[in-house]
């Protein structure tokens, strides 16, 4: 993973609404986090878009994966 300037490294299922987040190997651009819902089985459904007026996209993920906030 690419680090990112001014960021700290986390896992999706320590994200929270309206974090910036690189979520993705090999990226350094970030969505914003509209919604995290955990999932029993340790997957997490995240929802995000790409900042006010655009739209957002909703995918499965497993929790543990890394993620960078920006701060």
């Amino acid at each position: 993973m690419a680090i990112i300037p001014a960021s700290t490294l986390t896992t999706i299922s320590n994200l929270k609404r309206g974090d910036w987040a690189a979520l993705w190997r090999d990226t350094d651009s970030c969505v914003r986090i509209r919604r995290t819902e955990p999932m029993p089985h340790g997957g997490v459904w995240v929802t995000w878009d790409h900042g006010p007026g655009t739209k957002a996209t909703r995918r499965m993920m497993p929790g543990a994966n890394a993620a960078q906030v920006r701060w």
